[in-house]
């Protein structure tokens, strides 16, 4: 089984044309010369119609599009159930989940967690009957 199999996939999303598509970023007005609150995409992910905003971003492959055409704009982050508390899925490599957390008291029950009170701490975990879950948060910006 995979990792965070049935759970939606951890990143920036947004509905364009009826269609759900992976985002690269969002940028607001005004920020390095473009002239609307924006995001950007593959241009391979992007339904067709879309407008098409010139001269950004200069990334071959990539479009920017007016964040007006674009609905339920969401972060997709996953958490893991480790040591009594919800963690951050930080990073996913090699099979591992590396999971973070704020909560000294939880840093406290095992000596894996790596940190400190400024930084939080984080640890590598194999996910093997770890209890996972996926929430999503609206992204800010102006669309709709």
């Amino acid at each position: 089984m995979a990792i965070g199999e049935g759970l939606h996939p951890r990143g920036r999303f947004a509905v364009i044309g009826g269609v759900e598509v992976p985002l690269l970023g969002t940028m607001e007005a005004g920020a390095f010369g473009v002239p609307v609150d924006s995001v950007s995409l593959r241009a391979e992910d992007a339904p067709p119609g879309v407008t098409v905003l010139r001269d950004w971003p200069a990334s071959p492959g990539v479009i920017s599009i007016p964040r007006s055409e674009v609905t339920d704009a969401v972060g997709w982050t996953w958490y893991a159930w480790v040591d009594d508390e919800w963690c951050w899925v930080a990073n996913i490599r090699d099979g591992k989940l590396f999971v973070s957390t704020v909560v000294s008291a939880t840093a406290a029950k095992n000596p894996e967690w790596e940190g400190d009170r400024y930084n939080g701490w984080g640890r590598w975990i194999d996910p093997e009957g770890v209890e996972l879950k996926a929430e999503s948060r609206p992204l800010a910006g102006r669309g709709r």
